[in-house]
């Protein structure tokens, strides 16, 4: 959701947790929030219910959460960071090579992409930058894996959101194209998101499996 300073009559919903996270950051109440951002406090208690408010109100309030070392942009507070992570996870399940398509909406220039790994034995490892950079990583994994037919993946990952992160922990069967896994990896990504956009994405699974795995394949590949 992009935001538009030109139309103050838009209204927006504040995503309910996120509004608690940034109060309670600060060890504020919502009175004192109410007192903070100038608004009295039907408003702020709107806000934090998720019911639908002013821009103006929305960017106040944000200006009231920031402080010296943490910008808190208008956007923050009504973009689920976790509606976005689990929409790139999804992407990558039932699009692959393709996911791009679906989630270039929330990338930005800024956005960072790290996997682990060596390039050398992981060819999707590495850093990637922008759109551009994360349709170069998704192409690179899917050249040399592939999602089970059928595969359910909703059930194996659990998303744990503080603030403008979002840690995804849980396990994967996706695995190098023709050689399926006798056992699920298991697999952590960090996502930060700021302004509505992902700004870093870190990837971390079990290196041994992975490279095992992957070591079928070549052997396949060069006889």
């Amino acid at each position: 959701m992009s935001w538009s300073i030109d139309s103050p009559e838009l209204t927006y919903r504040c995503i309910p947790r996120l509004m608690k996270f940034h109060r309670e950051r600060l060890g504020w109440t919502q009175q004192m929030l109410s007192e903070k951002s100038g608004y009295g406090l039907r408003a702020i208690t709107k806000a934090e219910a998720g019911q639908s408010i002013s821009s103006d109100t929305v960017a106040d309030i944000a200006e009231a959460f920031s402080t010296e070392g943490e910008k808190i942009y208008p956007e923050d507070l009504v973009n689920d960071p976790v509606v976005m992570a689990r929409k790139y996870i999804d992407a990558l399940y039932t699009l692959q090579k393709d996911a791009i398509s679906e989630i270039e909406s929330f990338l930005c220039d800024e956005s960072v992409f790290t996997v682990q790994g060596d390039p050398e034995v992981f060819p999707f490892a590495g850093k990637f930058y922008g759109v551009a950079g994360a349709a170069d990583m998704i192409e690179k994994f899917f050249s040399v894996l592939e999602v089970p037919a059928n595969y359910d993946h909703t059930d194996r990952y659990r998303y744990y959101n503080s603030g403008n992160e979002v840690v995804i922990w849980g396990e994967t069967w996706v695995h190098p194209i023709g050689f399926p896994l006798t056992k699920p990896m298991s697999i952590s990504i960090l996502m930060t998101f700021q302004k509505g956009k992902l700004i870093t994405f870190d990837d971390r699974y079990d290196l041994k499996t992975a490279a095992e795995a992957l070591a079928k394949l070549q052997m396949f590949e060069e006889r």
